[in-house]
C-alpha cells in the first residue's frame, strides 16, 4: 500500500510517497523537468512504480524541490542532485539494503549527475536521458554498476543514434532497450517500460549494496 511522506531535504521538505512491499530493497523515482509539468504523478513514474513493486520492491517516489508540495524553489539540476542525495540517504538510514535509482527525462539527467556521489548503488535504471537537451559529454557512471537504459524509437530529446554513442563510452554493464514507435512521452507504450524495468529487476538476482 502506498502513502504520503514528507523527508527533511537541504530546501526543506520534500513530498514523496512510499509503497512498502518489503524491508530489504527499494527503487528510488526521479521524474521529469518541473519547470515542463514533471512530477511524481507523470506516467512514466507511475509505470516505474508499478515495475519495482511487480520486481519484488518497494519504492518511492517524490517531488523535487519547488514541486507539489515539496519546499525550496527549482535548483537548476544542482538542487535537484541535492535532493536526491537525501532521498537516498533517508532509505539508507531506513535499512534498506539494496537500492535502485531510475529517472525518466530530466529525472535520468539528475541519477547520472548524482551517480558519483550516491555510489554504491548495484543498479541503477534510466529512461530518455536527455542526451539532446544536455551536455552529455562528460557524464558517465560508476564502473561496475548495472544500468538499465530505455528510448523510444521517435524520441527527439533522447534520439537512439546519440544515445547509443553516449551509452557505448560507460564503464558500467548497460542494457539499452528501444520501444518501436514511442516518442518521448510514452503516451500508450507505459507497458512497455514497465515489462522491460521488470525483467532488468529481475535479473539482479541477489546483487545487493555493499553497505
Amino acid at each position: 500500500m502506498e502513502y504520503e511522506l514528507f523527508i527533511n531535504g537541504p530546501s526543506g521538505q520534500l513530498q514523496a510517497r512510499l509503497h512498502k512491499v518489503t524491508r530489504e530493497k527499494i527503487g528510488i523515482i526521479c521524474h521529469p523537468h518541473p519547470l515542463y509539468g514533471g512530477n511524481m504523478d507523470n506516467n512514466v513514474v507511475l509505470a516505474l512504480r508499478n515495475a519495482f513493486v511487480e520486481a519484488g520492491y518497494s519504492s518511492l517516489r517524490f517531488n523535487f524541490r519547488g514541486t507539489g508540495r515539496s519546499d525550496g524553489i527549482y535548483g537548476d539540476g544542482n538542487g535537484e542532485v541535492e535532493d536526491l542525495m537525501e532521498i537516498v540517504e533517508f532509505c539508507r538510514k531506513e535499512k534498506y539494503s539494496r537500492i535502485v535509482v531510475s529517472g525518466y527525462s530530466f529525472g535520468a539527467w539528475i541519477v547520472i549527475k548524482a551517480s558519483a556521489c550516491i555510489s554504491p548503488v548495484p543498479a541503477m535504471v534510466l529512461v530518455s536521458p536527455p542526451v539532446a537537451m544536455y551536455d552529455f559529454e562528460k557524464l558517465t557512471m560508476p564502473p561496475g554498476s548495472r544500468c538499465l537504459v530505455i528510448s523510444g524509437t521517435d524520441d527527439h530529446i533522447c534520439p537512439i543514434d546519440d544515445l547509443n554513442r553516449w551509452c557505448g563510452n560507460l564503464p558500467c554493464l548497460v542494457t539499452l532497450v528501444e520501444v518501436q514507435g514511442s516518442d518521448h512521452f510514452y503516451t500508450g507504450k507505459e507497458n512497455d517500460i514497465f515489462q522491460a524495468v521488470t525483467k532488468f529487476l529481475r535479473s539482479l538476482g541477489s546483487v545487493a549494496n555493499d553497505q
